[in-house]
C-alpha cells in the first residue's frame, strides 16, 4: 500500500541538482557546469546514468516485441 505521492522525491534538492546537472553530465561537461562537483553529485548522477539506460533499455527491449507480435 502506498503511502505518499510518487512524485515527492523530485520536489528534493539535491534531486532537483542532479536532474539540471544531468545533460552536462552526459555530455563530458560536468567542469563546466559544477567545476567542484562534490563526490555526492556525482554519485548521484552515476545512479541516475544507470537507471535511465535501463529504463531505456527495457522501454527497447518492449518495443522489439512489440513489432514482433505485428508482424
Amino acid at each position: 500500500m502506498q503511502q505518499g505521492c510518487p512524485w515527492f522525491a523530485f520536489r528534493d534538492p539535491f534531486v532537483q541538482r542532479v536532474l539540471e546537472s544531468y545533460p552536462w553530465f552526459e555530455s563530458g561537461q560536468i567542469n563546466t557546469w559544477v567545476p567542484h562537483a562534490s563526490h555526492r553529485l556525482i554519485q548521484g548522477l552515476g545512479f541516475y546514468h544507470r537507471a535511465l539506460n535501463l529504463c531505456q533499455a527495457k522501454n527497447l527491449e518492449l518495443e522489439i516485441e512489440a513489432n514482433r507480435k505485428k508482424s
